[in-house]
């Protein structure tokens, strides 16, 4: 071939994988004008990919077939199918040639059972092992990353996600939203090893930017009984990142969150220094890290064995500090009020 050299039946194997190239690779430091179809598969992908944190590889054999295509500037992957157990994936992409992050274009699509299994710990959420679906097209430019369609399902739970992200320092082209609807929060998996008790959700947010200043507006979130509406805008300007943020409701309902601790220790439980507050050290380092003011009320907050009416939280972080102004709440036999430095 004049632009490069014609593979055919090139196979090899290392230890259990296996994988082989027929096609056309191009000549030169850039390789432009090759044209390769690529299969790989092998028994173990874990021996292959060691994923981060607490997430790991599919168990099972594993497969890779695609075809890798490059010009002058550009690196073409069409038609790629990765099969590793249960997990199914398939993707497209246009990036540049040689690879950076300036340009580029995706669409992805993959599917399969226990979504927690290849993803990185989180936070002590460990979700169920429903089947799952995640699909994402979108493309990217000079940091600015437009998704046209994107989509996750999990059982019976959806997040979809539309618009254009910008990157710090310019947010002026963010006009971004998000939505998630789940019949049943708490049958999506366990948190900290407790299960939430029965909590329907549906949650709505935009997110808009200017050249120095994200704003998330719109935002309405009904979670059973509650019903949370408010804003939130920070502000890049200055040295430190400055917020403003105001939420309302008319009912929050916590009692489906008041679960029971799962007492792996019983013995633990006894054991105390006599305090009346848990010596429990709070990370002050992070108020050092941002400025704001935040405003929140709700008409009735729902306890397992209270009411509290028209509660009141405002405050605000300044010069490494959290200053409230004032906590209040009305209870059955009076009101509290209090403010703390």
């Amino acid at each position: 071939v004049p632009d490069g050299w014609k593979l055919s039946g090139i196979n090899g194997n290392a230890g259990t994988t296996s994988f082989s190239l027929e096609g056309t690779l191009g000549k030169g430091e850039s390789l432009a004008g090759s044209d390769l179809a690529l299969e790989v598969s092998g028994t173990d992908m874990g021996r292959l990919f060691e994923l981060p944190g607490a997430a790991r590889s599919p168990e099972g054999p594993f497969s890779v077939t695609g075809q890798l295509g490059i010009d002058d500037s550009r690196l073409r992957v069409t038609a790629i199918q990765a099969r590793a157990g249960t997990l199914s994936v398939d993707l497209d992409a246009d990036v540049p040639w040689p690879l950076d992050m300036s340009g580029g274009q995706f669409a992805l699509r993959a599917n399969g059972v226990n979504i927690t299994r290849i993803l990185p710990e989180l936070a002590g959420l460990e979700l169920d092992s429903d089947d799952f679906d995640v699909v994402a097209e979108g493309k990217w430019l000079d940091g600015r990353i437009s998704i046209a369609n994107g989509n996750v399902r999990i059982g019976e739970s959806t997040l979809s996600a539309i618009g254009t992200l910008d990157l710090p320092p310019n947010l002026s082209a963010t006009d971004f939203r998000i939505e998630f609807h789940s019949p049943d929060l708490s049958q999506m998996g366990t948190v900290d090893g407790a299960r939430w008790g029965t909590v329907p959700v549906d949650l709505v947010s935009s997110f808009a930017g200017t050249s120095q200043r994200l704003t998330m507006d719109d935002f309405t979130a009904k979670l059973g009984e509650s019903s949370i509406e408010g804003d939130f805008t920070i502000d890049f300007e200055g040295d430190i990142p400055r917020f403003e943020t105001t939420f309302s409701s008319n009912t929050i309902n916590l009692k489906p969150f008041q679960v029971d601790p799962v007492d792996d220790d019983p013995a633990e439980e006894n054991e105390s220094d006599g305090r009346l507050i848990p010596d429990t050290a709070f990370p002050m380092e992070w108020l050092e890290q941002v400025e704001g003011r935040f405003t929140i009320h709700a008409d009735r907050v729902l306890l397992k064995r209270m009411t509290l009416q028209k509660s009141r939280l405002n405050g605000e972080i300044r010069d490494g500090s959290l200053h409230v102004d004032e906590i209040a709440t009305d209870g059955y036999r009076g009101q509290l009020v209090s403010a703390l430095t």
